[in-house]
């Protein structure tokens, strides 16, 4: 019994799937004309779609001979030999620089600057759409990939940066101007820094030697002062020549202590006080290692211009691209003649099915 009811279904789904390619094939032309359709449809949209091209660059730290003049430019500074003019380490490290240019490229604000200068914006402006829809297409446009451990060497610390345009030219003229305008702007913020930084290391030589000649004069003028008083008392003690110190066993004493020094006598004392007044001020060794580290950092900052150096290194330049980023036309063209085939078939027992119905509708009237 089993065997005969499996049988009969058997049967049943070979008669079904006989009738479902038969009514198929009498709808053959639906299918092949849907088909057709969809087809022509895609390759009017990949020919007509607009082209997108991709053009590529890898950008590593820059090499040694890339920052010799950007060095030799810190290294004066530091020569100068003082605390203050000793340069943190950090701006000799070839990564620092790289990241200060990684840090430019990566800003947003930097994006929308450099893209509001070229032609390309201007040209989409004058459509009448909208900066803010403009940019942030754009930005779209623009992808920087970072290298990690794990993809590339310790090493190697480095960034992928491409820029996808209408045309070939476009996308890499877009890409280099990116990357070449960032190293200018993040070659000037390193200027601007360095100057700030100038500029601090006088402040602070110049505030050491101020110190210097406020303590010196302060100490000239106690001493005159001391001396005057010292020179009133001896007037009034009637002490015209220096009368020595004796102890208590008839000894002279050597020295003679700042309350003592009338005891010099009247003559003495003018002499010393007019000597003093007129003797210039008398500096220590480190005033004058000040003044010629002063003299040098001025005689720097006067020829001091920003020099010719980079902050990165082109491991590949800016690619000219030679395939469509898209559209993919094959896939296209497939993927729609296949959409097309699909919907035909679906049509055609959406067809049948609806002349099916209207039969029984009819028979059973």
């Amino acid at each position: 019994m089993t065997q005969q009811s499996n049988n009969v279904v058997t049967q049943d789904d070979e008669i079904d799937l006989v009738a479902l390619m038969f009514s198929l094939w009498k709808r053959k032309w639906t299918i092949v004309w849907t088909t057709i359709i969809f087809a022509i449809g895609s390759i009017g949209y990949a020919l007509f779609a607009p082209q997108v091209w991709t053009s590529t660059a890898t950008i590593t730290q820059p090499q040694m001979k890339n920052i010799v003049n950007y060095l030799g430019q810190i290294q004066q500074y530091t020569s100068i030999g003082n605390q203050y003019t000793k340069m943190p380490s950090y701006l000799f490290d070839q990564s620092w620089l790289f990241d200060k240019f990684k840090n430019v490229l990566l800003s947003r604000e930097y994006q929308a600057f450099y893209l509001k200068q070229t032609d390309f914006y201007k040209k989409a402006l004058q459509s009448g759409e909208s900066s803010h829809r403009i940019l942030n297409t754009l930005f779209k446009d623009i992808k920087i990939n970072k290298f990690d451990a794990k993809d590339a060497p310790v090493a190697f610390n480095g960034i992928t940066v491409s820029f996808s345009g209408p045309t070939p030219e476009l996308a890499q003229t877009l890409l280099k101007g990116l990357i070449e305008n960032a190293d200018n702007y993040a070659k000037q913020n390193i200027f601007e820094n360095q100057v700030a930084r100038v500029n601090d290391l006088h402040a602070g030589l110049e505030l050491e030697l101020n110190r210097i000649q406020e303590n010196v004069k302060a100490t000239k003028e106690n001493k005159i002062q001391v001396l005057e008083q010292a020179l009133q008392i001896a007037k009034k003690a009637g002490i015209k020549d220096y009368q020595p110190i004796e102890d208590a066993n008839g000894r002279s004493k050597p020295s003679i202590n700042d309350n003592l020094l009338f005891m010099l006598g009247e003559r003495n004392l003018t002499a010393q006080l007019e000597s003093l007044k007129a003797s210039p001020y008398i500096y220590p060794t480190r005033y004058y290692q000040i003044k010629a580290q002063l003299d040098a950092l001025t005689e720097l900052t006067e020829h001091d211009k920003p020099v010719k150096f980079q902050t990165y290194t082109y491991q590949d330049a800016p690619s000219y691209p030679v395939n469509r980023t898209k559209p993919k036309r094959a896939i296209i063209v497939v993927a729609g003649t296949v959409a097309g085939g699909v919907i035909g078939v679906l049509l055609a027992l959406f067809m049948n099915a609806i002349t099916t119905y209207r039969r029984k509708e009819d028979l059973s009237k």
